[in-house]
């Protein structure tokens, strides 16, 4: 696991973020995985409980634990992530302003 949070959909709830579809409703989360900072490890936990700051970049997983992309947390939303790719998020992260402007010249 690398260093971004993972959220991981209830069961059947992938479809849509597979096809393209820019957000994560608070209802479509099963829980969310993250490294603690203390040293103990990779912790699971409901969106409500997670300690994950809003606007962070987490990766979204099916169910099955298959990857579907990236996107930014927001716990207080009920669109409780938005995507942002379909990359990893440490690809994302690594040089934003190359993958932001990729997206728009590809957009345009």
């Amino acid at each position: 696991m690398n260093e971004f949070p993972r959220v991981l959909l209830k069961a059947k709830e992938e479809h849509e973020i597979a096809q393209g579809f820019p957000w994560v409703f608070d209802n479509e989360i099963a829980s969310i995985k993250w490294l603690a900072s203390d040293g103990s490890g990779v912790k699971n936990t409901p969106l409500a409980d997670c300690p994950v700051q809003d606007g962070s970049t987490v990766e979204v997983c099916a169910h099955s634990g298959a990857f579907l992309g990236s996107g930014i947390l927001n716990r207080r939303s009920r669109i409780a992530v938005r995507m942002i790719g379909s990359a990893h998020a440490d690809q994302i992260m690594a040089d934003t302003k190359a993958y932001w402007s990729k997206l728009v010249r590809n957009a345009v």
